[in-house]
């Protein structure tokens, strides 16, 4: 077989019916939905984006207007659904107290931890300066 494809490649220019063996395949990014090649990944990126894609995909990229009575229900949701929100936190002040404890809590445990420190860095000192006398006296 790969002599008649060697034979096929060196008769390939006096016959133009003969389909060569090798075919081109592209490099780098291949879109298999719409059976392309891209060459770095941000046109490939910017290809997914794209209308082609999403149209071979099936997506329309058409947006449908608004009214300004549709814009107008919009705002007036949204604007309930924050007041709902207040409420809700109102309701709920038992959580700030609970929000103090846990900060008094947490500052306590950095207190506790920085009187640690400050005791082991003394430590370190007195051991150093016992190791000097120690040291003198030899």
């Amino acid at each position: 077989t790969t002599k008649a494809v060697i034979a096929e490649s060196s008769d390939y220019n006096s016959s133009k019916d003969t389909t060569p063996a090798v075919t081109k395949m592209g490099v780098g990014w291949h879109c298999r939905v719409c059976d392309c090649f891209l060459k770095d990944s941000l046109t490939y990126l910017d290809h997914i984006n794209g209308r082609k894609h999403q149209r071979n995909l099936g997506y329309s990229m058409r947006v449908e207007r608004s009214t300004k009575d549709q814009v107008a229900n919009r705002l007036e949701a949204l604007v309930k659904a924050k007041d709902r929100c207040k409420k809700m936190n109102n309701d709920f002040d038992g959580e700030e107290e609970e929000e103090e404890d846990y900060n008094a809590i947490v500052q306590q445990k950095d207190q506790e931890l920085k009187r640690r420190k400050e005791e082991r860095k003394r430590e370190r000192k007195e051991r150093k300066k016992k190791k000097k006398k120690k040291e003198k006296t030899m």
